[in-house]
């Protein structure tokens, strides 16, 4: 029959002294009942109830994908060479179209720089000098004029016309002056404003010769007659004309004719004949 105050269990001997044993009792509250430590079922149950954190996902992420990129991979060499061929061959290619069209760009800027200046070239004003040959009247102990005329030649107008001209009486073989200088040679200032396209200024001039003070005019007598007509000298007209065009650019015409004897014309008055070809 069971003790009533056991309740059907038997508890293990006290010690001597009718006390519980240390022992026994260390034991008991140490164990549980299959002998397992209790820590294990509680690291168990912690990991269950905190999973990893995203940040350490991602940092494994990035440790695996530097370890494959800077992981060592053999390249066949063939695949190596095909692809600096290639390479070269496309840069080469494209230096060579850059050159193509940086060609291209410059003829073409060639072509319409030549376009703009023939067009310039084409619809400039020309000044031209004229003279009409035996249409002097010579009277004995008399000055006489000599006719000249400025001709714009050109497609428009001609602009702040001026210049010189010197008509005068020359001994043979003596040069010309063509410096205009005030006190060497007697020669006349022109002012003609705008010449108009195929319009002219007709003007005759007094043939002078330089004085002390002052340009005189050249006495037809008989001695300057019997040089005159036996070429000893010569009456020459020469001059240089200066004007604008219409897009504001400077031009100029110079001119020097034999009024008497046009075929015994000087080398040096032949070679003052000129005028510019600037657009």
């Amino acid at each position: 029959m069971d003790d009533p105050e056991t309740n059907g269990r038997r508890d293990k001997p006290d010690d001597d002294n009718g006390k519980p044993d240390p022992k026994n009792f260390i034991h008991n509250a140490s164990t549980t009942p299959e002998d397992k430590s209790p820590s294990a079922p509680q690291a168990k149950a912690q990991d269950q109830s905190h999973p990893s954190a995203p940040s350490e996902v991602f940092k494994a992420i990035a440790s695996w994908l530097n370890h494959y990129w800077d992981a060592p991979r053999k390249k066949s060499r063939w695949t190596e060479t095909i692809t600096v061929i290639l390479t070269f061959v496309i840069a080469g290619a494209a230096f060579v179209s850059a050159l193509i069209f940086q060609g291209q760009l410059t003829e073409t800027q060639k072509a319409t720089a030549l376009a703009e200046l023939d067009f310039r070239r084409d619809e400039r004003a020309w000044i031209e000098f004229k003279f009409s040959e035996g249409s002097i009247t010579f009277t004995l102990n008399k000055p006489f004029l000599v006719p000249t005329e400025i001709v714009n030649t050109g497609k428009t107008p001609a602009r702040k016309v001026h210049g010189n001209i010197v008509v005068g009486v020359f001994p043979k073989g003596v040069p010309l002056d063509f410096s205009y200088t005030r006190g060497r040679t007697a020669h006349y200032a022109i002012r003609a404003g705008t010449i108009f396209p195929n319009g002219g200024i007709k003007e005759s001039f007094e043939a002078v010769r330089h004085g002390k003070r002052e340009a005189k005019a050249i006495i037809f007598n008989a001695s300057l007659k019997k040089n005159l007509w036996s070429a000893q000298s010569f009456l020459v007209v020469y001059g240089k004309i200066e004007y604008l065009d219409i897009f504001g650019n400077l031009h100029w015409t110079s001119y020097c004719r034999y009024v008497l004897h046009p075929e015994m014309i000087s080398p040096q008055c032949m070679a003052y004949n000129d005028t510019d070809s600037d657009p």
